[in-house]
């Protein structure tokens, strides 16, 4: 399976806020298909999915977290 990457702006501050959202990416994305750069000004997501209908999957799990994304075009 060939898998797509996209990247979110997020409202992550730290390594607790990624905590906080990994239990969530981990159901809806399963482990190891996401990953996010603090180091980056935007807190970028970047998530690899199969099927690009995921993306809005993983828009609410973020929201459900407490947490904020904007998708990056």
């Amino acid at each position: 399976m060939e898998f797509l990457e996209f990247k979110f702006r997020t409202n992550l501050k730290g390594p607790e806020c990624v905590a906080t959202i990994a239990p969530f990416l981990d159901t809806v994305l399963g482990t190891n298909r996401w990953t996010v750069d603090l180091d980056d000004p935007d807190k970028t997501l970047t998530i690899h999915v199969g099927d690009p209908g995921h993306t809005q999957l993983v828009e609410s799990a973020i929201k459900v977290a407490g947490y904020k994304t904007e998708r990056m075009f």
